[in-house]
């Protein structure tokens, strides 16, 4: 499995109605298999395998816990759904408006920041990454 997810705050399984949530929540070799998959579709797309990349996948309830998290570590404020850091490996996520797309797009920017002799600007990466997210959200992996 690529992914190690940290899953903060209340968890009951119940009340998770996207598909990949249960999917970082369940430790079993299909749902590990499926989170890969779109782990490996995004290195497909973008043109960048990485075989032995893991990231970390880290969980938080609402908005508020992932903003104040994003500003413990880099000391700025953020609205931000979601983020990347290269500095700690992981992508940081809320629950309230996870989807498919906003993972896949996390995964875009840890899979481009780890290849070698790439450092396309902030522009274009951001570009690529937003390509991502709508290329699994409107056909899927």
């Amino acid at each position: 499995m690529n992914f190690l997810p940290t899953i903060h705050g209340k968890t009951k399984v119940g009340f998770f109605f996207i598909a990949i949530l249960l999917l970082l929540l369940t430790s079993n070799a299909v749902a590990e298999n499926t989170v890969d998959q779109l782990f490996q579709r995004v290195q497909i797309l973008l043109n960048m395998p990485q075989p032995r990349l893991k990231i970390h996948i880290q969980i938080y309830q609402d908005q508020e816990e992932l903003s104040e998290v994003y500003e413990m570590i880099t000391g700025k404020p953020t609205k931000m759904p979601a983020f990347y850091l290269k500095k700690t490996n992981t992508i940081y996520l809320q629950k309230e408006k996870l989807s498919t797309g906003i993972l896949a797009h996390e995964m875009a920017h840890a899979i481009i920041s780890h290849y070698p002799g790439v450092y396309p600007d902030r522009e274009i990466t951001e570009s690529l990454c937003q390509y991502i997210d709508k290329e699994i959200s409107m056909r899927g992996f």
